[in-house]
C-alpha cells in the first residue's frame, strides 16, 4: 500500500507538489482554507476590469517560456513576454529603476550627493541589510531611497535584517554597473527581472488553472491543529485527515502555532502585511507613466511603496478606453488596517501627484496579505536551523515562499513544491 499525502494549502507550490504525487499514482488530498485555489496567484474581474491579487509576474529563469512551466499544462501564445520598464519617485522626479544603476537620471542637486557619497563610502563588517546598503551605495543613496523604499515595504528596520536576505532579487552593488549609471547613454545592465511573462487576458491565475487540473482539493477547510504524534490534521470544523506524510505551504508561523512543540518558535517569525488597492480608471493612463509597469515609491509622506500600472502589463485587462492600477501599502504583520481610511488616503495622494483624476475612478477593489513579506531577521537563519530538523522528525515538509519563509520567485515555488514531493518519494 503506498503512501498518504495531506497538503497543507493551495498556493501554486501545494499544487504542484500535488501534481508531481498525482504523476506517480500516489494518494493526495490538498486542504484549502479560501473559496478558491491559488493563494496569492488568483484574478478577480469586476465592472469590466480584471484584478490580480496583488502585482505577480512570472519571471522564468528554469524554464525558456511558460509552455515549459512543469504540470502547468500553459500554452505560450496566451501569454507575452515583457521588457520591464520600471521607475522611482526620487526628488519628485520620476528616475529608472533600479536608481542605483540610473544615477545619470537623478536630478540635481541629488545627483552630486549620491555619486559624492558613493565615492566616499566605507567598508567595513556587514551585520545587517542597511550596512550592505550603505556599504555598497553609499550613505545619501541609502538614506535617501534605498532604505526607506525598503523599510516601506518590509515594514521593519533594515537593522533587523540579515544582509542574506537579499540574494538575487536586490541589484547587487556591482561597481562597473554603479558607474555606468553614472555615464549618460550607457547601457543598461541585465537583472534577474528584467524581462517577464504575463498573460494576455485572464490576469495571473491563469497560472493556476493547469495546475489544478486533476487535483482533489477540499476547499474552505481551514486548518485547526496538526497533531503529528497521530500522523492526522484537525480542521476547525472538527474533520480529521490521516496522513503517512504532510506537505505544508502555509505560513510557517501559522504551521508552528498550531503544532504542539513549535510554538516557542512563532515570536521569532516576523512579517509584514499588504494592504492591496486595485483601481479602474476612465480614460488614458497619464503620459509621464505611459508604458511603465511600476513605481517605487520610497517618500514616506506617500502611504504607498509601490504602484503598479495593470493595464501596462497587457491591454487584456481593461475594457477599451479606460486604465488600472494596483497600488501597495505595507501594514505591521500584527496590525488591524483601518482599509476604507487607508483606500482615502492612497486615492488622495494618487490624485495629488498627479497620477490619476478622482473623479475618473469608477472600479475600486482592496485585497490584504496578512503574510506579505517574511522577515530575515538576524536570528532568522538559526531558528530555522534548529525548526527544519524537527519538522523533518515530525514528517512535516514545507514548501513554498511562505512554508520554507524565505523569498522566492513563483517559477522557484513550483520547482520547489514539485523538488520537495519527489524527495519523498
Amino acid at each position: 500500500m503506498g503512501k498518504r499525502y495531506l497538503v497543507l494549502g493551495a498556493g501554486i507550490s501545494g499544487l504542484a507538489a500535488a501534481r508531481a504525487l498525482l504523476h506517480q499514482s500516489q494518494e493526495v488530498l490538498v486542504l484549502e482554507a479560501a473559496p478558491t485555489v491559488g493563494g496569492l496567484t488568483r484574478s478577480i474581474v469586476v465592472s469590466g476590469f480584471t484584478f490580480d491579487y496583488t502585482g505577480h509576474l512570472l519571471h522564468l529563469s528554469r524554464s525558456a517560456s511558460p509552455s515549459g512551466v512543469p504540470f502547468a499544462d500553459l500554452k505560450d501564445e496566451e501569454w507575452q513576454k515583457v521588457s520591464r520598464n520600471t521607475v522611482a519617485l526620487v526628488g519628485d522626479q520620476l528616475v529608472p529603476a533600479p536608481v542605483q544603476y540610473n544615477l545619470v537620471d537623478v536630478p540635481e542637486p541629488l545627483r552630486s550627493r549620491f555619486i559624492d557619497s558613493y565615492e566616499a563610502r566605507l567598508s567595513g563588517p556587514i551585520s545587517s541589510f542597511k550596512d550592505y546598503l550603505v556599504q555598497g551605495f553609499g550613505e545619501a543613496l541609502s538614506e535617501e531611497f534605498l532604505i526607506p523604499q525598503n523599510e516601506k515595504t518590509m515594514v521593519t528596520r533594515l537593522e533587523r535584517l540579515s544582509d542574506k536576505a537579499i540574494k538575487r532579487f536586490f541589484p547587487q552593488p556591482v561597481e562597473e554597473k554603479v558607474r555606468d549609471g553614472m555615464q549618460p547613454g550607457a547601457e543598461k545592465p541585465e537583472e534577474y527581472n528584467s524581462q517577464f511573462w504575463y498573460p494576455k487576458t485572464g490576469g495571473i491565475e491563469k497560472l493556476v488553472h493547469g495546475l489544478e487540473r486533476g487535483v482533489p482539493v477540499r476547499i474552505m477547510t481551514e486548518v485547526a491543529q496538526v497533531d503529528w504524534r497521530h500522523n492526522k490534521v484537525i480542521a476547525k470544523n472538527g474533520e480529521e485527515f490521516a496522513y503517512d506524510e504532510l506537505i505544508s505551504c502555509i505560513p510557517l508561523n501559522q504551521l508552528c502555532r498550531m503544532t504542539e512543540g513549535l510554538e516557542e518558535y512563532v515570536p521569532w517569525l516576523t512579517h509584514s502585511q499588504t494592504v492591496i488597492l486595485n483601481l479602474g480608471v476612465r480614460g488614458s493612463v497619464p503620459e509621464e507613466l505611459e508604458g511603465v509597469h511600476w513605481i517605487y515609491v520610497p517618500d514616506r509622506k506617500h502611504p504607498f511603496y509601490r504602484v503598479g500600472v495593470y493595464s501596462n502589463f497587457s491591454k487584456g485587462m481593461v475594457p477599451e478606453g479606460y486604465h488600472s492600477f494596483y497600488v501597495e501599502m505595507g501594514v505591521p504583520g500584527d496590525d488591524h488596517p483601518h482599509l476604507y481610511a487607508m483606500q482615502q488616503n492612497a486615492v488622495r495622494n494618487m490624485h495629488a501627484l498627479g497620477w490619476l483624476q478622482t473623479r475618473d475612478v469608477v472600479c475600486s477593489v482592496l485585497t490584504t496579505i496578512p503574510c506579505a513579506y517574511v522577515h530575515h531577521t538576524l536570528e532568522r537563519e538559526v531558528v530555522m536551523e534548529a525548526l527544519l530538523p524537527r519538522l523533518k522528525e515530525m514528517r512535516i515538509t514545507p514548501i513554498g515562499r511562505y512554508g520554507t519563509w524565505d523569498y522566492t520567485s513563483m517559477e522557484d515555488s513550483i520547482y520547489g513544491g514539485i523538488e520537495a514531493a519527489e524527495a519523498l518519494l
